[in-house]
């Protein structure tokens, strides 16, 4: 094989369909969705697609769906992409799993619907604007968070109730503006 070809098989194919998810491959030969093209309300990401393991959910992949009410991650996955959920109005249940080590800026932005959140233990930050406008009602915090970023939660009208961990070294000054503390 010449270097050309080898890079062309190391490069990422993209455009890819199962015809619930769109979805690109990695040279690490990992799959990242790019987008959710299925009409279930309640969607199971698969662990697995095309014999290959699901690691990431990419910017924008659920973008503004106002149909989907829930959506179990699966186990392996490690990354949430910068607005992979924003806007689904409808979203009413997330857990994250344990593996997930970065949920980026905005996943969650104005999902107005998210009342019941879990976020696993691998993450060590919560960045801007990542749960903003839910409706959050209260939220544990897990160990290993070290820092809370500007507008997290902010506008989580519903939110009265925050437990913080040990590990928290740093909360930006409007992570949690407008919310209706009761116990922190």
């Amino acid at each position: 094989k010449g270097i050309i070809e080898e890079k062309y098989e190391e490069a990422e194919k993209t455009g890819l369909s199962n015809g619930t998810f769109e979805y690109s491959v990695s040279s690490d030969d990992t799959v990242t969705i790019t987008k959710y093209v299925g009409e279930e309300t309640k969607v199971v990401v698969p662990q697995i697609i095309d014999g290959k393991n699901v690691k990431i959910i990419g910017s924008r992949a659920f973008y503004a769906n106002r149909n989907v009410l829930s959506v179990q991650f699966p186990e392996g996955l490690t990354e949430i992409g910068d607005s992979a959920f924003s806007q689904c109005t409808s979203l009413d249940n997330v857990v994250i799993p344990d593996g997930v080590t970065f949920i980026n800026s905005m996943a969650f932005d104005l999902c107005s619907s998210l009342k019941n959140l879990r976020i696993g233990n691998g993450i060590t930050a919560i960045y801007f604007a990542t749960f903003r406008g839910t409706a959050i009602e209260k939220i544990d915090i897990p160990e290993g968070i070290e820092s809370i970023s500007d507008d997290a939660f902010r506008d989580c009208r519903a939110l009265s109730e925050v437990t913080l961990p040990k590990t928290l070294k740093k909360i930006d000054g409007l992570a949690f503006a407008n919310a209706a503390f009761e116990k922190i």
